[in-house]
């Protein structure tokens, strides 16, 4: 059980405030965090010190909820279109998050993906994804793994690329590649298999 010390909701944020249908808005980008309990008033079995709250995780998770935003805001507000699939904006948030020097804390993630694989799909089945909305992060192991690997190939631009697409999903990742996203995935799984290898061996 983890609890996410931020997140963002865009779908509700930087759409307009609506009593009705949408009540909740802010009308603007917001980035929640949860406060610290040092004192252990909500949970005393598991108390959290600024200190400790104060990490690099909480630092990693506001930066990816800045890439949550600034994809909605491209996908729907600007294009007028879907909004991109919480696996993809997963995937360039953890990279985005590494970029700016805090992917430190998506490595446990990452060490879990490669011990079993096979628990850990890169992208969700459409119900599974439904139901986790914007704190998908299950399978943050392989989103992140992936995401590296693809700006590792084709460089920091495909982050561009993909955040202001029209597109979504894989569809939005072949437009940005111009390669089979079955193709991208066996090329992953193989880099992955062979880090550390030299083309000798």
């Amino acid at each position: 059980y983890k609890v996410l010390g931020s997140y963002a909701n865009p779908s509700v944020d930087l759409e307009d405030f609506d009593y009705q249908s949408n009540p909740g808005s802010d009308e603007q980008e917001v980035i929640y965090v949860f406060a610290p309990d040092p004192f252990g008033f909500y949970n005393p079995y598991k108390t959290t010190t600024v200190e400790t709250y104060t990490s690099q995780e909480l630092v990693g998770q506001i930066a990816t909820s800045y890439l949550q935003l600034i994809a909605y805001n491209q996908h729907v507000i600007v294009n007028e279109g879907d909004m991109e699939e919480p696996w993809l904006t997963q995937a360039m948030g953890t990279v985005g998050t590494d970029i700016v020097g805090f992917g430190a804390v998506f490595y446990r993630d990452a060490w879990a993906y490669m011990d079993a694989p096979h628990l850990y799909p890169l992208a969700p089945s459409s119900e599974e994804e439904s139901e986790c909305s914007f704190f998908c992060g299950t399978n943050l192991g392989a989103q992140y793994l992936f995401g590296r690997w693809l700006v590792d190939k084709y460089g920091e631009s495909i982050l561009n690329a993909l955040a202001t697409s029209e597109n979504t999903g894989i569809d939005n990742i072949e437009e940005a590649t111009g390669a089979d996203f079955s193709d991208l995935v066996v090329e992953w799984q193989v880099a992955m298999l062979t880090t550390g290898v030299m083309n000798d061996s």
